[in-house]
């Protein structure tokens, strides 16, 4: 089910109306497959972590 829902996400950002949509709202589509986005949130938890740690950044 994954794969199939990725596989119809990344070809509904491949269409030139939908891209233009979404460029027009100023964010950037990342196409990557399922492996590729789990790299990339383990990457950027990793990241966020850090500078929440270095900020002192406490939950009240």
């Amino acid at each position: 089910m994954t794969a199939a829902l990725n596989e119809d996400v990344n070809a509904c950002l491949a269409e030139p109306a939908i891209a233009n949509r979404i460029h027009n709202l100023t964010i950037e589509p990342m196409v990557m497959s399922p492996g590729e986005l789990d790299a990339f949130v383990a990457a950027d938890t990793q990241r966020w972590a850090t500078a929440v740690k270095f900020s002192g950044a406490k939950v009240d």
